[in-house]
């Protein structure tokens, strides 16, 4: 992903408004330095707007003089002193609250030096390097920048052959060529140059304009975990979402990590779907769905239901912006005409007193849903406007109000229930069917002909868009410089995820249709993405992409289906990743009655590769509720649980592998190397055929053997049967 000129400028201008030096000269302790708070004075500097201001990343927190600790001291370094809670270089003060005081007046120095041009102060000032500089370049005057955002000396011996080199020196001289760009475009271009020089970035990589700060992506955008049944296919994903979701978020325990991914399904930020061969592309991007109509039940009114893909594809390109709170981000998006198109009074009022307001006022209240005769004799146009806009609209949509047939002037979100208002609007007497609207844009014209599929505005006065989405308006609206009331560009980017458990059971072709494409890295929408592919859907015929902050996690029991026989549009764009049985995830621990897990798992996966293959192994899954009994020292439940997972799923899964072959069942259990038949599992018994049968038959042999799974009692609650199926020779007797 990378980040605009423009874009960078609007995130400079974010961090100085968020952090004022009024602001500075008050800031507490707290507010500097805290961990997992987003909204300390360091993280933004460091990994929030400030990432994309020039890089200070690498060493550790004391580079901000002061920092906050999830945990004790690690070792003891002689320049750093600690109290309970924070860190802090010794030079700062004997306590963290000298130290911070210190740290503040030496911040304000820097920011004052800065303002007033002092470069030669700042030089001077015994104040952490890399963490100065940054200040001098966000709080310096922009119009005669003396700073420029690359703060570390060594990428400047690469740009510049003198030594040695100071930061002053070294901004001045290459200030001298930066000609009419911005600090921000010149010191990015210099940074990939200094990069370039180094062999860090190749030159197609610097043609393409990568950007310096944005790192290589955290995972695959599109990943695939495959192996044998339980390996931790779905187990894994919990672990992988909440990291690509979160990639700052650390947790000591798979109970804090399941409380984060539980948090995250709540946001809507990752989500789970399980594939079969009945789900449809109706089910997972849009398909048409019928409802009746509450007035009148024998119509039947069509529209498009959204699928779970296309959803989280539309929460993922809103995530790009802090959205102002009242809108819905999944919201629908309505085209309204008061009056007419046309400037006038009556939208010039509603515009004001933060309405939207429609005529027809003699229908009378339309709360109840009853028609009067005036209501009956209205045209199919008005009906349904007076529809829509009094049973249809909801709180948190937006509103588009148009200042001709293809253009927008003003933007609103509903925020108030439908209301049927007596008195109507001064300019206008049947202006009586009424809706609070905070109008968040007035006074624009945009165009939104291309964007809605190349089509004008119809002349029906409220009417849903349902060509586009509250993502969609939001980036039309940002290419035309037009920015909501309180709905600005994030400072980072939320990741989105998307779970699809068992992908290889559904028909792909049948889900993704047109949109396999769309899900290629190359092919993703984004921040200057100049492959990015867009289609228009089948049934709301909406312009869609995929963005680049979703993240696909799929699943693969390879006892379902071969990688080989996956389909190729899939393989070609993701990621794999083998999982594979781990008996080392049951080792180490206390054994169960003397049995060992881990070589349980290794011999009976060692049989089925030979006698199968190494996709039809059993996971270590189906051991961990023993194993984990057993770690808790209760041995009799440990046993039991063991017990379970031979009779209810080891060895249904053998049969269904073998084709209920006993014989080979027998192999793989070791029950054919029992001295001690009672400690078999499967049993045999030799059948007289002449005796079951007769002699009057074509039969060539005179036995045959049959299988017999042993019943409740016997081998399963022997702890000998177990240990035999890895020492069959040690085996003991009943």
């Amino acid at each position: 992903m990378s980040i605009s000129n423009q874009e960078r400028q609007q995130f400079l201008e974010q961090f100085i408004h968020e952090w004022p030096v009024e602001r500075l000269e008050s800031l507490s302790l707290e507010e500097y330095t805290s961990v997992d708070d987003q909204n300390t004075f360091a993280y933004w500097i460091e990994f929030g707007v400030g990432r994309y201001l020039g890089s200070i990343k690498g060493g550790d927190a004391s580079k901000f003089g002061i920092y906050k600790r999830k945990s004790e001291p690690k070792g003891i370094r002689e320049f750093i002193d600690s109290d309970d809670v924070y860190s802090w270089k010794r030079k700062y003060g004997s306590s963290a609250e000298q130290a911070f005081s210190n740290i503040k007046s030496k911040i304000l120095l820097v920011i004052q030096a800065a303002k007033h041009a002092e470069l030669e102060k700042i030089e001077l000032l015994d104040f952490e390097q890399v963490l100065k500089w940054k200040l001098a370049f966000i709080y310096q005057d922009h119009n005669a920048p003396l700073v420029l955002p690359i703060y570390k000396l060594k990428k400047f011996n690469v740009l510049l052959d003198e030594r040695p080199l100071t930061h002053s020196t070294a901004y001045t001289k290459l200030l001298q060529s930066r000609g009419n760009k911005t600090p921000l475009e010149y010191g990015m271009e210099l940074w990939r140059k200094a990069d370039e020089l180094e062999g860090k970035i190749s030159s197609e990589q610097f043609d393409n304009g990568d950007d310096y700060l944005d790192s290589a992506p955290i995972a695959p955008l599109n990943q695939i975990l495959f192996g044998p049944p339980g390996t931790g296919k779905t187990y894994s994903t919990i672990e992988s979402a909440v990291a690509i979701a979160e990639p700052e978020f650390n947790w000591s325990s798979r109970t804090e990590l399941k409380d984060k991914y539980n948090q995250l399904v709540k946001e809507k930020r990752i989500r789970f779907v399980t594939f079969h061969q009945s789900y449809g592309y109706e089910d997972f991007v849009e398909g048409l769905s019928a409802l009746s109509d509450e007035e009148n039940p024998d119509v039947i009114r069509y529209f498009v239901k959204k699928g779970i893909f296309r959803e989280i594809c539309e929460d993922a390109q809103a995530s790009r912006y802090t959205i102002n709170n009242e809108i819905n981000k999944s919201g629908q998006v309505w085209k309204l005409s008061i009056e007419s198109a046309q400037k006038n009074s009556t939208k010039d009022y509603c515009l004001a007193n933060g309405i939207g307001a429609i005529g027809w006022g003699n229908t009378g209240d339309l709360t109840g849903g009853e028609e009067n005769s005036y209501h009956q004799s209205l045209g199919k146009n008005a009906k349904n406007s007076l529809y829509y806009f009094s049973q249809q609209m909801q709180v948190g949509d937006l509103v588009l109000c148009i200042d001709s047939k293809t253009s927008v002037g003003a933007v609103g979100v509903v925020t108030g229930d439908y209301q049927y208002v007596e008195s109507a609007v001064p300019t206008r007497s049947d202006f009586r069917h009424q809706r609070n609207i905070t109008w968040l844009a007035t006074d624009i014209s945009v165009e939104f002909k291309e964007l809605n599929g190349n089509t004008s505005f119809n002349l029906s006065t409220c009417y849903p868009l349902s060509r586009l989405s509250v993502a969609d308006v939001l980036e039309h609206l940002n290419s035309y410089g037009v920015a909501l009331k309180q709905t600005q560009l994030q400072q980072q980017t939320q990741n989105y995820v998307l779970i699809i458990d068992e992908i290889n059971r559904g028909n792909i072709s049948k889900i993704f249709g047109e949109l396999i494409t769309l899900i290629e890295p190359s092919k993703r929408s984004g921040h200057n993405q100049t492959e990015a592919l867009q289609v228009t859907l089948q049934c709301s015929q909406m312009p869609f992409s995929v963005p680049d902050n979703l993240y696909l996690i799929g699943t693969m029991n390879t006892a379902d289906r071969s990688l080989a026989l996956m389909d190729t549009a899939l393989r070609r764009r993701f990621d794999f990743k083998e999982l594979m049985p781990q008996p080392s995830k049951i080792a180490g621990h206390p054994l169960i009655n003397g049995i060992d897990l881990s070589r349980i798992l290794t011999t009976i996966n060692e049989r089925i590769s030979v006698l199968y293959d190494r996709e039809h192994t059993l996971g270590h899954g189906f051991f961990f509720p023993a194993f984990e009994a057993a770690k808790d020292e209760d041995q009799d439940r440990a046993f039991e649980l063991l017990i379970s997972a031979f009779k209810n799923k080891i060895i249904p899964l053998l049969q269904e592998y073998f084709f209920d072959d006993w014989q080979k069942i027998r192999l793989v259990l070791g029950d054919n190397q029992k001295v001690n038949q009672d400690l078999a599992f499967v049993i045999t018994k030799s059948v007289e055929l002449d005796k079951l049968f007769g002699y009057d038959t074509d039969f060539d042999l005179d036995t045959s053997t049959s299988y017999q799974l042993q019943s409740e009692g016997n081998c399963w609650r022997q702890p000998a049967a177990y240990i035999a199926i890895y020492e069959p020779q040690n085996a003991g007797t009943l």
